[in-house]
């Protein structure tokens, strides 16, 4: 293997645009609180809380009483031609909020984007993915009012969450990008075959968490048939959905355990890649024992965002090491892997 000397780089300085920089970070953040607020508002039963979108019972501003809605309001605000359910200002108020938060990320991710433009003649990647992620906000703007329309359709419900990671993974995209200077020191001895079990972990926990989406899907159609009653039974009743998706999680666990052991004799050296491996393995660690805990105690409410939570951070982290290695990589000297 040659030896590993500095090359130059083409890349931004370390101080160029930092408020793209702190922009996108803020966006991240706001984008995982959004998926537990979300969740929330799903195990909570609010997802109908508002039938019409973008307003609420026609309001910008939702009632706080029954007394505020018209006699006929069931049928008026009908959706899929049945009536909706009783008023319940908890559940208004809650997807209202939930709404408010995703207004409130539309605007952060316009102002990642006005802030990516001045990268444009340093790093298009820079703006084009923020510009992604700006138009993919805009498609889940679209598809929440599909959702309501049809009355929070498992299908519609998956594809939303989804489109909120593709949100995450192009924030993360034009992020890296913009940090790729910083990086120029670090040192990998064999990228392929970390990038292969990174890639490889990454898939397989996408897979997890699409028959996790299932089966939570499940879990709300059994509890409108139960009303909240032998929580213990519901995933029993649910069956081999469930049981597949927990006996999937050893395997999902013992490639992220192989990849670490992978990550750790490759990038042995490299401080900051071990640590995220660290973080890795902790919310891995987590995600289990949250898992755990919805299967023998069940389902507490309060479980399933967290679990949502960090299986969308466990993949949102996969994805920035995968990029930061192919970052590393272009900044290594000529033949090294």
């Amino acid at each position: 293997m040659a030896d590993r000397s500095p090359v130059p780089s083409h890349e931004p300085s370390r101080d160029g645009s930092p408020l793209f920089r702190r922009l996108a970070t803020l966006t991240i953040v706001s984008v995982f609180l959004l998926i537990a607020v979300g969740s929330i508002v799903r195990v909570t039963g609010s997802g109908m809380g508002c039938p019409d979108w973008p307003t609420c019972f026609g309001r910008i501003i939702p009632p706080t009483s029954v007394s505020e809605l018209p006699a006929d309001y069931k049928t008026r605000w009908a959706v899929q031609g049945k009536e909706i359910a009783d008023f319940n200002v908890f559940h208004t108020w809650t997807e209202y909020l939930n709404r408010l938060l995703g207004v409130l990320i539309g605007i952060f991710i316009f102002a990642t984007f006005v802030a990516s433009l001045r990268w444009w003649s340093k790093d298009r990647h820079v703006t084009l993915a923020s510009l992604a992620a700006l138009l993919f906000v805009l498609f889940e703007g679209w598809l929440g009012a599909k959702v309501v329309e049809h009355d929070l359709r498992a299908t519609l419900v998956t594809v939303h969450y989804v489109g909120a990671l593709f949100v995450v993974f192009s924030l993360i995209y034009a992020l890296v990008r913009a940090y790729r200077s910083r990086w120029m020191d670090e040192y990998v001895a064999n990228h392929s075959k970390v990038l292969v079990w990174l890639y490889g972990a990454t898939g397989i926990l996408f897979v997890q968490v699409l028959m996790g989406t299932r089966v939570r899907g499940l879990v709300d159609d059994v509890a409108k048939i139960l009303s909240d009653n032998a929580r213990e039974t519901w995933l029993d009743v649910i069956g081999l959905p469930f049981y597949v998706h927990r006996s999937f999680s050893i395997l999902v666990l013992l490639v992220f355990t192989r990849m670490m052991l992978v990550v750790y004799r490759e990038a042995g050296h490299n401080a900051r890649i071990i640590t995220w491996q660290v973080v890795i393995m902790v919310l891995m660690g987590l995600e289990i024992v949250t898992g755990i805990v919805m299967t023998y105690m069940g389902i507490p409410v309060v479980a399933q965002p967290v679990h949502l939570v960090l299986s969308s951070l466990l993949l949102g982290t996969n994805v920035m090491l995968i990029l930061r290695m192919y970052a590393i990589r272009e900044n290594a000297a000529p033949g090294v892997r």
